[in-house]
């Protein structure tokens, strides 16, 4: 049950990105993997786009279907969203029905299609876009984790694409992840009771946005990295109070013995460089071809 009655259609729209939080935080976790301050800044792209070409797309499930079916709605758009975890979809499917659709008086398919396939099939993925008259003006990218798979995603979105175009990709910051996302694959060894691996030489990569970059600028004469309120406001954002650097639980931190109730700035100890790097979580590029 998300059905939580959070204030009357009127006041709701008066500050959606409130409201949006409120509704990211009855997420569980698995779900909830994009920090609040990655969610304003993704609402925020939105609102800027520009022109008739309404549509924009999401591959990967989760918070930030949350954050572009509100933007959706706010902005008249239509959101694609392509996921191969139809379990995931339902969950999230459920809590906009239950806290977004029946407060606001809605109808969650006006806005959304959600799309259970491999983001880069042929005939319903990404590629098959190109077949309506509107062409795509954003996509924010965040399913398979591996460079291989994401630059794949980058190149079927810019062919569809309208000629100005903005995209956004989370986990900017991973590297070494070239043909499978490495640390993911090493948490599921563990579940299953395995050894760890070492990382193949063959899946050492620079970071995601790094390599993202170059893609783009090779191939457009206008490429631009945004500067969001992520990267402005992370520091100091809630969501690392509640799940520390991301997936990792610390009871050393905490030498009071509960005290991780209270904010603190978990960044702090981190070096220039570290901080730095981290900015490059969510990376937002605006595109001219």
């Amino acid at each position: 049950m998300f059905d939580f009655i959070y204030d009357k259609k009127a006041n709701i729209l008066k500050n959606p990105e409130k409201f949006i939080i409120f509704v990211k935080r009855l997420l569980p976790k698995y779900a909830n993997s994009l920090p609040d301050s990655a969610a304003i800044a993704l609402f925020r792209e939105i609102k800027k786009l520009k022109g008739t070409n309404n549509i924009i797309i999401e591959t990967g499930v989760g918070a930030s279907t949350i954050v572009l079916f509100m933007a959706s709605y706010v902005f008249k758009k239509k959101l694609f969203t392509f996921d191969i975890n139809p379990d995931k979809i339902s969950l999230i499917r459920q809590v906009i029905n239950d806290a977004i659709c029946r407060p606001l008086k809605i109808n969650i398919f006006d806005n959304w299609t959600y799309v259970p396939c491999n983001s880069l099939n042929k005939y319903t993925g990404i590629p098959a876009l190109r077949e309506f008259k509107k062409k795509p003006q954003f996509a924010f990218l965040d399913s398979y984790h591996s460079l291989d798979h994401l630059k794949k995603e980058v190149i079927e979105f810019s062919k569809v694409s309208s000629n100005k175009f903005t995209l956004g990709i989370d986990d900017g910051n991973h590297s070494d992840s070239k043909l499978f996302p490495f640390g993911y694959t090493n948490m599921l060894r563990y579940k299953m009771g395995l050894k760890k691996i070492k990382n193949p030489k063959e899946n050492f990569s620079p970071p995601f946005f790094v390599e993202v970059s170059k893609l783009l600028k090779k191939n457009y004469k206008s490429v631009k990295k945004l500067e969001t309120f992520f990267q402005k406001k992370f520091k100091n954002d809630l969501w690392f109070n509640y799940f520390g650097h991301d997936i990792i639980y610390d009871a050393k931190g905490d030498k009071k013995g509960i005290d991780d109730f209270k904010y603190t700035n978990i960044f702090k100890k981190l070096s220039y460089k570290e901080k730095e790097m981290f900015k490059n979580r969510i990376v937002f590029f605006s595109v001219r071809k």
